[in-house]
């Protein structure tokens, strides 16, 4: 399995408060921003908002459904770039993966 993700400098911070997950990605060096940045979209994004959907399902079973907000920054400035999912955008595999864990 691969990554349509660029590695990051540095790591993300990711926090979640009930069914919503907020990813920011940190940039110092505007340089790196874009070239992560463009990427970041269709499938790629995809795969980071069922990701972060799925480990939600798997931290809290009894959550239903999951909002993933991704912000990224340069040098903590305004976020120039977000982008929004949800779990119901994700392959039917993985909504009964995570209905199942629920189910127990």
């Amino acid at each position: 399995m691969g990554s349509l993700l660029r590695k990051l400098k540095k790591d993300p911070t990711v926090r979640t408060d009930g069914a919503k997950v907020s990813i920011e990605l940190r940039f110092d060096d505007p340089a790196d921003f874009p070239a992560t940045i463009k990427p970041l979209i269709g499938d790629a994004l995809a795969q980071v908002v069922c990701t972060a959907a799925g480990a939600r399902h798997a931290g809290d079973p009894d959550v239903v459904s999951v909002e993933v907000v991704i912000k990224a920054t340069v040098r903590g400035d305004k976020s120039p770039w977000s982008a929004e999912g949800r779990d119901a955008t994700c392959p039917a595999q993985a909504r009964r993966s995570a209905a199942a864990s629920r189910s127990g």
